[in-house]
């Protein structure tokens, strides 16, 4: 096992822990043991704050298997404030906020999101997320910007014209 000079182990060495770390949570998830152990494990923030954002990602996921959904929306939102060209994790804490029903943080996190996940996807989900909910229309009003609205009205006009 190769260290550095100080004793420390270098990347390589600290990202194979690290998938070895994410194998084993995720086999004993599945398997369904140790639940509140691996729980404990994901919970360490000093730990997943280290990883790259692709293995937050990950570390999101298995918060989210192992039934600690409010970890999971933290390390999403981490991950979309620190790396937020990367897509997936838009669609994941989209996805996630629909799913769990939180209308609010929902709008907030797609009108983030506009810029990264490209205007035809985001349109289609604000469509599909928003639209049919009286609330989140008007919240939607409160968050997005005016210039959208007038753009979206102006192509309505133009359909019935």
């Amino acid at each position: 096992m190769k260290k550095q000079a100080d004793g420390t182990k270098t990347d390589s060495q600290s990202s194979l822990d690290f998938n070895l770390l994410l194998d084993r949570v995720e086999e004993a998830i599945l398997e369904g043991k140790e639940r509140e152990g691996c729980r404990k494990i994901l919970g360490r923030e000093g730990v997943w704050k280290k990883l790259g954002a692709e293995k937050q990602l990950k570390w999101a996921r298995l918060a989210q298997m192992a039934g600690d959904i409010e970890l999971a929306l933290e390390i999403l939102d981490h991950v979309n404030k620190h790396t937020p060209e990367l897509e997936n994790a838009w669609k994941e804490h989209i996805e996630l906020l629909s799913i769990l029903d939180r209308k609010k943080e929902l709008v907030q996190v797609l009108a983030r999101a506009k810029e990264y996940i490209g205007e035809e996807y985001h349109n289609y989900l604000k469509d599909a997320l928003i639209s049919q909910d009286s609330q989140l229309v008007m919240e939607r009003e409160k968050v997005f910007s005016p210039f959208d609205n007038l753009k979206e009205r102006q192509a309505a006009i133009g359909k019935f014209l």
